[in-house]
């Protein structure tokens, strides 16, 4: 199985937002993130096959990058997963990925510093980043035929 781990892409500011009294949680893209992804997206055609599985955190700013991955991939609808959102454990997360071993790829669409965390269980063992992924950012890292941790490999990372 391969993992296409993606940032959400670039979101209203955090602090403005807040300052509306609008929760976070409800935060959404720029158009300026949402025109940037869409180029994105569509160069990751190349490592999401149609009927790939996407995943994403329910945060408005990642569903709506999610949707935007899927429609360029041609996916079909995204999952929505509670072990993508911000304050999940990395490992909640890895126990759902073997439960979708019989997949080829498999994206998710999350949130640093979780997905970061996530990145480091499974390539070293550990939760503890030691890499960062930018708004919009990406890696794709092979799982072999059962997620485990430490057990994966990095094939490419893209800030």
């Amino acid at each position: 199985m391969e993992l296409l781990i993606v940032r959400h892409a670039k979101a209203k500011d955090r602090l403005r937002f807040a300052e509306s009294g609008q929760d976070d949680a409800q935060r959404p893209l720029t158009k300026g993130g949402r025109r940037s992804f869409r180029k994105a997206a569509r160069a990751l055609r190349k490592v999401l096959p149609a009927r790939s599985l996407v995943a994403s955190s329910r945060l408005v700013r990642a569903a709506e990058t999610a949707e935007l991955l899927a429609e360029a991939c041609g996916t079909g609808p995204v999952r929505y997963l509670e072990e993508l959102e911000p304050s999940a454990r990395p490992e909640a997360a890895l126990r759902w990925l073997r439960r979708q071993r019989r997949r080829a790829v498999v994206a998710l669409v999350g949130h640093e510093p979780h997905l970061s965390r996530l990145a480091a269980l499974l390539l070293v063992g550990e939760p503890r980043s030691f890499m960062a992924l930018e708004k919009g950012g990406a890696c794709l890292i092979d799982l072999g035929t059962v997620p485990k941790a430490g057990a994966g490999t990095l094939r490419w990372l893209r800030r």
